[in-house]
């Protein structure tokens, strides 16, 4: 068996908090083999030795309009992308510098840094929101606006948004044992640094620190750099699906306060809109979301109320 993460979104937080926070909560519960085989707790890992864990948000407007860096464009800290060109690419060359690999992830920490001179690579959409949670001392997560690099007085824009939770395993990972393809995360005391080799021929190396991912590859290895690292690999990971729709409730809510009482020439035509918004937000709520699916109808719902709103505030008459 292996162990399966189940995420709780909680939407009442979205609504009560002005569209400002959503709050994610672990919903795994133990092991059972009948009930819930992907449980925490033997065959699969206990929760106890679950001390690290990350999550990644992404709202989908991301993966539609993504934002492709060429040589010398600067990173956006904690925001992931995907190296698309050189074989291994630069990043955080003002801190710790390090190397991804082609086709691999990779998410920078330091602000201020450029794509090197040949580099090119493109945002996965995805922003690094926590890459310490640690599920033993709190089962729960409220991520903030800021947290999703938006203004404290900016609200999540209205979208269907997709969240990636990675869970990390506290068992040491020695140099030599490192799988190709698999995610690690460094850990330890001591201001934690690893110097990485991504293909075991000490020409290509980076330095991650703590609470920092690298993908293997092939012949990777790593030494100490500073302080007492751990190197943890990734055992689970699971994508969760949520709607956020509260810009869509107030367009319902100013239509109804402003606008249903209207006595005009045009009130027939309005009537007919106002209940078009309606029922389109009403079949918001009832879309879910366990594997993505109906994702582009959630989005064009959204971006129709919006319309619709938009042909109200300008076009009928308040006669």
């Amino acid at each position: 068996m292996a162990l399966i993460p189940k995420l709780l979104i909680d939407p009442s937080l979205l609504v009560n908090s002005n569209g400002y926070q959503v709050k994610i909560t672990d919903a795994t519960g133990s092991y059972d083999a009948t009930n819930n085989p992907g449980g925490y707790g033997s065959p699969n890992p206990a929760k106890s030795s679950i001390t690290i864990s990350r999550l990644l948000l992404l709202r989908y407007e991301g993966i539609v309009s993504p934002n492709n860096l060429g040589q010398t464009s600067p990173y956006i800290k904690f925001t992931q992308y995907k190296n698309t060109g050189s074989a291994y690419l630069e990043f955080d060359t003002n801190g710790n510098a390090k190397f991804a690999k082609a086709s691999n992830n990779f998410i920078p920490f330091n602000a201020a840094s450029v794509v090197p001179t040949g580099g090119i690579c493109v945002s996965t959409g995805n922003i690094l929101i926590d890459q310490n949670w640690n599920v033993n001392t709190i089962n729960y997560q409220v991520i903030n606006n800021t947290d999703f690099l938006l203004l404290s007085t900016d609200a999540f824009p209205d979208d269907v948004y997709q969240v990636q939770w990675d869970l990390f395993q506290n068992t040491n990972i020695a140099s030599g044992s490192l799988v190709t393809g698999q995610d690690y995360i460094v850990s330890g005391t001591g201001d934690p640094v690893i110097l990485y080799d991504p293909a075991g021929t000490a020409n290509v190396y980076g330095q991650f620190g703590l609470n920092e991912v690298f993908t293997a590859g092939t012949n990777a290895n790593w030494s100490i750099d500073n302080g007492t690292p751990q190197v943890y690999a990734k055992v689970a990971t699971t994508t969760y699906y949520f709607l956020i729709s509260n810009q869509s409730l107030k367009y319902l809510r100013d239509v109804t306060m402003k606008y249903y009482e209207k006595k005009c020439k045009c009130s027939a035509d309005f009537t007919v809109a106002f209940q078009r918004m309606q029922t389109m937000y009403n079949a918001l709520q009832v879309m879910v979301y366990p594997s993505g699916i109906q994702i582009q109808e959630a989005r064009d719902i959204i971006q129709g109320i919006k319309n619709i709103y938009d042909e109200i505030i300008n076009c009928y008459c308040s006669e």
